[in-house]
């Protein structure tokens, strides 16, 4: 997906759609957020600050994995981070509701943020409106030039993060 966004940037949109739901999957989803795995590594022992898991061991393979998804999310600014979790959303879903003002669930409050799992915090309607605006007004509100400059910058990170990838699932 990044190879061909990156290497055609007249591919067709479904390779754009597919590309932010696979991103938002990287960074968001098997990431967990940055901490489950690494409350997983502390509950089997090992502190990745101090400890050195065995060569070629599980935990060192899931550590090289992460580490490599870590440099591909710092490949991309904030801005830039909240702009994918939008476009996730958009190509997701027919109809998009996570970025508007809602009532609470809990009661009559109403709502005015949304986390963005990427950045481990949430942020306000108003805040996520400014950050999506300034990566389109850099890209002169051209949706697909996005996707291309995403991929473009994001296609050795993702080369990396395949290559880590590989021994820590077996493949």
């Amino acid at each position: 997906m990044v190879g061909t966004l990156s290497s055609d940037p007249d591919a067709a949109w479904p390779f754009k759609a597919i590309f932010w739901i696979r991103l938002h999957g990287v960074l968001n989803d098997i990431r967990s957020d940055g901490t489950t795995f690494r409350r997983n590594l502390a509950a089997a022992g090992v502190d990745e600050k101090t400890d050195k898991p065995t060569l070629g061991g599980v935990a060192d393979l899931a550590l090289k994995f992460y580490d490599a998804i870590d440099r591909l999310k710092s490949a991309l600014t904030d801005d830039e981070l909240i702009y994918a979790d939008y476009r996730r959303h958009t190509e997701s879903h027919p109809v998009q509701t996570s970025y508007d003002v809602r009532w609470s669930t809990r009661g009559s409050q109403v709502v005015v943020q949304h986390r963005v799992p990427a950045l481990e915090r949430e942020l306000t309607v108003d805040e996520l409106d400014a950050a999506i605006r300034r990566v389109l007004e850099a890209h002169q509100t051209n949706e697909a030039v996005i996707a291309v400059d995403f991929a473009k910058r994001l296609v050795a990170k993702a080369g990396e993060l395949l290559v880590a990838a590989r021994p820590f699932f077996g493949r």
